[in-house]
Formats: C-alpha cells, sequence, structure tokens
C-alpha cells in the first residue's frame, strides 16, 4: 500500500528534489543530511545538488535548500537543527522568533 501524506501527496511519485522541498518548506529552507538520506540522496546527489547551487552548506549536518540567503529564521533554525534533539533557540533570537520583539537588525519576522 502507498503512503499518502495529510495533503493527498503521494512521496513516491514525486522527484527527490520536491521532496526536499516539502521537507525544507516546513523547516524554514533548512534540511539535515539524515534528512537527504532518508529521501533515498547520497552522498554524490548531495554533491550534486551542491555543485548545481540547490544546496548551501550552513552547518555540519546543516544545509540551506534552493536559495542563496538564509532568512534569519533560517539560520536560527540551521543552528538549533546542528546543535540536535533538545536544543532550543534563546534570548534574543527566541524572542524574535515568537515575534515579542523584531530580530536582530530591525526587521520583524
Amino acid at each position: 500500500m502507498t503512503e499518502v501524506t495529510a495533503d493527498g501527496i503521494d512521496p513516491s511519485q514525486l522527484h527527490p528534489d520536491r521532496l526536499i522541498g516539502l521537507v525544507a518548506a516546513h523547516q524554514d529552507g533548512v534540511v539535515l543530511r539524515e534528512q537527504l538520506a532518508a529521501l533515498g540522496l547520497g552522498r554524490g546527489a548531495i554533491a550534486h545538488r551542491r555543485q548545481r547551487g540547490l544546496l548551501r552548506a550552513l552547518h555540519d549536518g546543516v544545509a540551506l535548500w534552493g536559495t542563496p540567503t538564509p532568512t534569519f529564521r533560517g539560520r536560527a533554525r540551521a543552528a538549533v537543527l546542528c546543535a540536535g534533539t533538545g536544543s532550543t533557540a534563546t534570548h534574543h533570537a527566541a524572542t524574535a522568533l515568537w515575534a515579542v520583539r523584531p530580530e536582530p537588525g530591525g526587521r520583524s519576522t
């Protein structure tokens, strides 16, 4: 039986780049190396996407997908993902992410 997501998408029918995009869209544009592997991408496929400019390393095991510049939220998410399970943003980053105050640099989220 084919697994279908809540929004009716059959992941087995999608191109790997589309799947990466779906994951990244829920994580402020960033993906973990482990997530790429779970989608079936090996080292060569990851290197190919880096070469094409689709993936850009931000931290060890964390990459930005599809855009050359991460947003504030993307940078914060990448740092938390790099730090591992149980990690969280704190202080200025957390207050900006929760829209309690503007993000560093003056823009609000």
